[in-house]
């Protein structure tokens, strides 16, 4: 993701991108300068999980870059990314069972973890909902398209509760 550094510092929960790659194992190329139509969801999530870290690879460090979006901002834009994931659940059910652990800990605590990490988070937090994370942590780690194979059910009804408790005032 490569961003130009004006645009950059005024971007609330747009997509804003200069140049979008994607050549990750087990997804297709792709190589955008523009959002277009897509799903504009993720850039702001992304760049606020990246704000968290605190952490840089050459220059400024990432939050002196980017004001943080406040939660009461962010939190809608998690809630659209959890409904896109439920409407999609035949692609990445186990991708989008994690995604979810993460918005709910996002919700409740205003930080973002790697998937695992907010998984366990979840199960403490959710122990009826402990299966259906367990089949996603399993099924994830077993590549992309074990995803796929997940209890298409409890894996919907995870993400309608979720959306659910994110929506709810």
């Amino acid at each position: 993701m490569l961003y130009d550094r004006a645009t950059l510092a005024g971007l609330s929960t747009e997509a804003g991108f200069a140049l979008n790659l994607n050549t990750g194992a087990e997804l297709p190329y792709m190589a955008e300068t523009g959002p277009g139509d897509g799903l504009s969801f993720w850039y702001p999530i992304d760049r606020d999980m990246v704000r968290q870290q605190r952490r840089a690879l050459i220059g400024p460090p990432f939050a002196d870059l980017v004001p943080r979006v406040r939660s009461r901002v962010l939190l809608p834009v998690v809630a659209d990314s959890v409904a896109a994931q439920l409407a999609h659940l035949g692609e990445h059910g186990d991708n989008a069972v994690l995604n979810g652990c993460r918005a709910l800990r996002y919700h409740a605590e205003r930080i973002w973890s790697p998937k695992r990490v907010a998984a366990e988070w979840a199960v403490r937090h959710l122990p009826g909902e402990a299966a259906v994370i367990q089949a996603a942590l399993d099924s994830h780690a077993m590549g992309r398209d074990a995803g796929r194979s997940l209890d298409r059910a409890a894996a919907t009804q995870f993400l309608t509760r979720v959306h659910a408790l994110l929506t709810t005032p």
